[in-house]
C-alpha cells in the first residue's frame, strides 16, 4: 500500500474541492484516486479537482489528506489593470506558519485580477487564500 500526502484548503473535501501535492497549495494533485480512510476521492482534469467522492470500501492504495490551517491578515485590494485601491481591510489567509512580510503585495492562489497589499495580522477567520510569494509593487505582483 503506497501512502502519499495530499493537501486541501477546504475543511471538508467535497466534489469541486481541489487537492494539492504541496503544503502551500501550489502544485495540483495528479489525476487518480485518493482516500482519507473514510472517503475515496477521484481527481480528474489535470487541476487536482475532486470529481467524485464515495465512502471507501476495500481501498488498495491509500492517500492521506491533511486539512490545512490558516493565519489571517488584513490587506488592501488593488485592481491589477490600474493598480488603484479598490477596498481596504480585506480579510486574506495564508497556510499557517508561512513566512509573510507585512507591507508587501501578494496574489491569490486562483488569480482574480487583483493584488493584495498585506497590512496587518487579524484575529478574524476566513478570507481569500493568497500565494506565499511576495512582491514589492502592485505591478510586479500582477504580472505573475
Amino acid at each position: 500500500m503506497a501512502v502519499l500526502n495530499v493537501y486541501s484548503g477546504d475543511y471538508e473535501i467535497v466534489i469541486g474541492s481541489y487537492l494539492f501535492q504541496d503544503f502551500c497549495l501550489n502544485i495540483p494533485a495528479a489525476d487518480g484516486k485518493y482516500s482519507d480512510g473514510v472517503y475515496c476521492y477521484s481527481v480528474a482534469g489535470g487541476l487536482g479537482q475532486v470529481v467524485d467522492r464515495t465512502f471507501c470500501t476495500n481501498v488498495s492504495t491509500t492517500t492521506t489528506t491533511t486539512t490545512i490551517t490558516y493565519d489571517h491578515y488584513l490587506a488592501d485590494k488593488y485592481d491589477c489593470a490600474t493598480c488603484t485601491l479598490q477596498a481596504s481591510s480585506v480579510l486574506v489567509a495564508f497556510p499557517s506558519g508561512s513566512s509573510i512580510t507585512l507591507n508587501k503585495y501578494y496574489t491569490p492562489l486562483t488569480p482574480d485580477g487583483f493584488s493584495y497589499y498585506v497590512t496587518a495580522t487579524s484575529l478574524s477567520t476566513g478570507g481569500l487564500i493568497l500565494s506565499v510569494s511576495s512582491f514589492n509593487t502592485c505591478a510586479a505582483s500582477c504580472i505573475v
